[in-house]
């Protein structure tokens, strides 16, 4: 709902609101007229939020995840009325305005043709479900499937790069089960690299009761509520043939348990070679299958060297020595057949023309 300079301005607002005006919750009191609304969140907040920088954070992402099912005014909107006093801020008149007409901002973050600056191929079923992903609660969970060697595991390194540039309200946490070590890579492994990087994540609880990987579905989500943003959880690898029964147990556990309506606002999921059969609803989670790089078409490649091209002139170099379309025909006939060596082969060839 935010473009990352807006929520950097909202979440600057909010904390001064609460600086000179007391409490988050008296801030919600006085800003959303609604009874039932101000209400509905206010049993979304922490009854003691730790900082003044934490409530405004869980304020705006509380907010931001409800989009605009609040009515006639979303909450956003009347948080974002409240604190922009006398219209101070010139860019929150600017997304007050567009959410007063119901408007998600423009944004070319999921259309990117380069991420990581490496070209991004023939992924169009990718990014409409992960901007459904990332933007709403409706796509609770995600798997990516497709043939060895034709970028699957790229896609958390996408995602990263995707969130990163929408908004600073989403993080991207990845376990990576390498093939080479799937029989003794474990679930407190898994778990231990998921929340690594999450406050309070670490030490994972002791085993105790009858299911570990019950345990720490729990602990997880837990995790996941206590933080003033989405978490969106990355496992690589749970579904191959030979990985610990428990890392089996915790992945499907753990998808059943945020399709729960309380864990929507804080987490998603998104398996990657994962084919199991999982006991969610069929709208809560969408498959994309990677395309085999045998299938890929000149207009794939093109449409990487058309956007690096403007890149560069934008950036004050020259234009593409030939037509994009030239140079995309003849990468493709220089391409091996082997699926791995293929994609190294485009990916390092469109990287050192861009370079050029």
């Amino acid at each position: 709902m935010l473009l990352p300079e807006e929520h950097q301005a909202a979440e600057a607002a909010i904390i001064n609101a609460l600086a000179n005006d007391g409490d988050v919750r008296g801030l919600v009191t006085t800003a959303v007229a609604d009874a039932n609304q101000r209400a509905r969140l206010l049993t979304q907040l922490s009854l003691d939020p730790r900082t003044v920088h934490n409530a405004a954070l869980e304020l705006l992402n509380v907010c931001i995840a409800d989009l605009f099912t609040a009515a006639p005014t979303c909450w956003l909107e009347a948080i974002l009325i409240k604190v922009n006093v006398a219209a101070q801020s010139a860019r929150l008149q600017a997304a007050i305005a567009r959410l007063r007409a119901r408007q998600m901002p423009p944004s070319t973050t999921f259309d990117k043709a380069w991420l990581n600056q490496v070209p991004f191929f023939d992924r169009t079923m990718f990014r409409p479900l992960v901007k459904k992903l990332i933007t709403t609660t409706d796509l609770p969970v995600l798997r990516v499937n497709g043939p060895s060697g034709c970028g699957c595991t790229y896609t958390a390194r996408a995602l990263e790069e995707i969130a990163r540039e929408y908004g600073q309200h989403i993080t991207v946490l990845t376990a990576e089960i390498p093939a080479s070590q799937a029989t003794v890579y474990s679930l407190e492994d898994l778990v231990g690299d998921l929340l690594a990087l999450v406050p309070g994540g670490l030490p994972l609880p002791a085993r105790s009761g009858s299911s570990y990987p019950s345990q720490l579905i729990r602990h997880t989500l837990n995790q996941a509520a206590s933080q003033y943003q989405t978490l969106i959880f990355v496992i690589d690898g749970a579904g191959l043939s030979d990985v610990n029964d428990e890392i089996k147990l915790f992945a499907a556990g753990l998808a059943k348990d945020i399709c729960r309506l309380a864990a929507r606002p804080r987490a998603r999921l998104v398996l990657i070679n994962h084919q199991q059969k999982l006991s969610v609803q069929a709208f809560d989670m969408r498959d994309e299958t990677v395309p085999h790089p045998a299938t890929l078409q000149e207009a794939d490649l093109e449409r990487c060297l058309v956007d690096m091209e403007a890149c560069r002139i934008a950036a004050g170099g020259t234009k593409l020595q030939a037509p994009a379309t030239e140079i995309a025909k003849l990468l493709l006939a220089e391409a091996p057949a082997e699926p791995k060596a293929r994609l190294e082969h485009l990916n390092g060839r469109l990287v050192a023309i861009f370079a050029s």
